[in-house]
């Protein structure tokens, strides 16, 4: 892709000089723009009740506690799971280490922390899917409080845009680690991913 300065536009007279002052004032607020924004971040959200509840160790899906709204509600006692799945935006700056981070509550006001597992198989197109697993200790915060949880970031350095993200997420409630004795409410799953584009240039890959 070819990149015109002002001092590129040819010719001369009034249209010309006119053009010639709109990119130059076009270029200077370029040089001042932050180079973080450049690559800016976004997030990608699941939301709870849109996740699949794995049988046999699903949580219930039930009001949170001091609510009239629905959640699942992860056991202070036993290992309880969901199951959701995305793809990688296309806006993606392909590589590059993503976020995901719980977003909970609890209607209790008890003292402690839950443990969250992540669960997930990942692969770009036509690839062999790969598994790992991440654990967090989440400690818990005020009654009725929005909490952001976030695990450790996940290095995906050989996929793509459309690559995919079979999630698992786990409380491990009972286990070493897991102090909170009362539910937890899921109110989604968030990934944060930083962006390079508004989009791709091709429909099913980043650029040619």
């Amino acid at each position: 892709m070819s990149v015109y300065r002002a001092s590129d536009l040819p010719g001369a007279g009034p249209l010309q000089e006119s053009l010639r002052r709109q990119l130059q004032e076009i270029e200077n607020h370029l040089s001042v723009i932050d180079p973080a924004i450049a690559e800016p971040w976004a997030t990608v959200f699941v939301p709870g009740q849109s996740a699949t509840a794995v049988s046999g160790v699903q949580p219930g899906f039930t009001t949170i506690p001091g609510l009239s709204v629905l959640a699942f509600l992860f056991d202070q006692s036993s290992t309880e799971t969901i199951q959701f799945a995305l793809v990688m935006p296309r806006d993606w700056r392909e590589g590059t280490v993503v976020y995901p981070a719980v977003h909970w509550t609890r209607g209790g006001s008890l003292s402690g922390n839950a443990v969250w597992e992540l669960r997930y198989a990942r692969a770009d197109v036509s690839e062999a899917l790969v598994e790992a697993t991440i654990t967090l200790t989440a400690v818990a915060g005020g009654q009725l409080v929005h909490h952001r949880s976030e695990f450790a970031g996940l290095s995906l350095s050989d996929l793509l845009i459309q690559s995919t993200l079979i999630c698992q997420l786990s409380r491990l409630g009972g286990g070493a680690g897991d102090t909170l004795s009362e539910d937890a409410a899921l109110i989604g799953v968030a990934l944060a991913y930083q962006k390079d584009s508004h989009g791709s240039g091709e429909r099913v890959a980043k650029r040619l």
